[in-house]
């Protein structure tokens, strides 16, 4: 058995881009069909997208040098209970195959634990896709040195084709914003969002230069107005000139009926299968936020944008809650749905027990 002094676990900098976006390509994750989160070109630039802090840890094979392994810690401002708290994010846990089953996740966890001790998250969140027995057998089943895991949520993804999404309910009025109108949708988002547990806190410099939106214009924001007053949000952010999922195979049986799906979907109005190595024409379904959680605005939102995104995008993924009133206003049948178990993470069980976790989550689909 190696020994896992052979290991090195260290905060990743600028010259190991390369490696760590190396790392994710050959790490797909499992299932029917693997798909592959890709961050071209540059992994530090779409991290921007996680928050204003951000670690990536790395596990380096001291032997070659090179990285066998990397997790991400971010930290944003978070409404909790109507109060603003520093919430973290932990994701893009990644180890290569032939590193695994000698106890490197554990250690790395320990790496993390030292980095928590600055202080500054109160508590962290993360998502397992539900099904990925090796993941939760790992992470769930209170190995030594490992944080404590409750889970709050389930958290539904569901890819809805743009040319069915057009035909939503056009019944109310919405328009695209304008960069003047950005101080009222940062206002409107903040102050409904509050009341939904993890909405991350919104700020005008999150859509500047360098900020939380990386690539998403003003202009890409709708706006669904009622009595002057702004009554729901949503963009689709395009991140495929910087974060790209990828198709990386198809189960046999998908790959002999490629040519006949293809066909139907052709005559249904519906996108291809999109051919393994390729990323998905997709677009982040965003700020989605719609006051008292109104079917109506929700879908004429979700319309308005589709036919504003005809030659960007074929399909839009959309997050909710499975408690969301909303995730009923959009048909599972048309994409499929994709399911993660939403957990909040920490060292302090106590903490994660006095945990009001009775409140549906939002989080921000295109920042996950």
């Amino acid at each position: 058995m190696r020994s896992t002094s052979r290991y090195r676990f260290e905060l990743a900098g600028p010259g190991d881009d390369a490696a760590l976006r190396a790392v994710l390509a050959r790490n797909p994750l499992p299932g029917q069909v693997r798909l592959g989160f890709r961050r071209e070109p540059s992994f530090f630039a779409a991290a921007e997208v996680e928050g204003e802090f951000h670690q990536t840890i790395i596990c380096r094979d001291l032997s070659t040098g090179g990285i066998v392994g990397l997790g991400t810690r971010s930290i944003r401002d978070r409404y909790h209970l109507g109060s603003v708290l520093p919430i973290g994010y932990l994701g893009s846990l990644r180890l290569d195959r032939d590193h695994r089953g000698i106890g490197l996740v554990a250690r790395g966890f320990r790496f993390l634990r030292e980095l928590d001790g600055d202080g500054r998250a109160a508590v962290y969140v993360t998502s397992l896709a539900i099904g990925n027995e090796t993941a939760s057998r790992i992470l769930l089943g209170g190995r030594a040195g490992l944080p404590v895991y409750r889970r709050i949520a389930t958290w539904l993804t569901r890819g809805l084709p743009l040319a069915r999404c057009r035909g939503y309910d056009r019944g109310f009025g919405v328009r695209p914003a304008r960069p003047e109108d950005l101080p009222d949708i940062v206002r409107f988002l903040n102050a409904v969002g509050r009341r939904r547990d993890l909405f991350a806190a919104v700020a005008e410099r999150d859509f500047e230069e360098g900020g939380t939106f990386r690539g998403l214009r003003v202009e890409d924001i709708h706006m669904a107005v009622q009595g002057g007053r702004i009554v729901g949000t949503f963009a689709l952010w395009d991140q495929t000139a910087f974060r790209q999922i990828v198709v990386e195979n198809h189960p046999w049986r998908l790959r002999w009926l490629r040519p006949i799906l293809d066909c139907a979907a052709f005559f249904r109005g519906l996108p291809r299968l999109p051919r393994p190595g390729t990323p998905l024409r997709c677009g982040f379904g965003s700020l989605f936020v719609v006051e008292d959680d109104r079917a109506d605005v929700a879908r004429a939102l979700v319309a308005a944008a589709a036919r504003s995104h005809a030659d960007t995008a074929t399909v839009a993924l959309l997050g909710f809650d499975a408690r969301c009133p909303l995730a009923a206003a959009f048909p599972r049948g048309l994409g499929g749905t994709y399911e993660t178990a939403i957990h909040l993470v920490s060292w302090n069980e106590r903490l994660l027990g006095e945990w009001n976790a009775d409140h549906a989550i939002h989080l921000e689909q295109g920042c996950l």
